[in-house]
């Protein structure tokens, strides 16, 4: 990797650099089995009746439908 890199640039920032590189690259490997164990642990969402009540823009409070008085 570090064989890419300019020759110029001081070998404190090559090695950052670098360092930086394996991250991003051990991160995109684990992304994947990350994603499929947090999608185990998702759950429906509730109240999917109301879905067209919410986007009436009706409010809800605490799962509760909160009529607003004229005052």
């Amino acid at each position: 990797m570090a064989g890419h890199l300019p020759n110029m640039i001081p070998i404190r920032l090559r090695r950052l650099f670098v360092s930086a590189l394996v991250i991003l690259h051990s991160f995109l490997a684990l992304f994947p089995r990350l994603m499929m164990a947090t999608q185990k642990k998702w759950r429906k969402l509730d109240g999917q009746n109301r879905l067209s009540e919410i986007i009436q823009g009706v409010e809800f409070r605490d799962g509760l439908c909160h009529l607003q008085t004229a005052a």
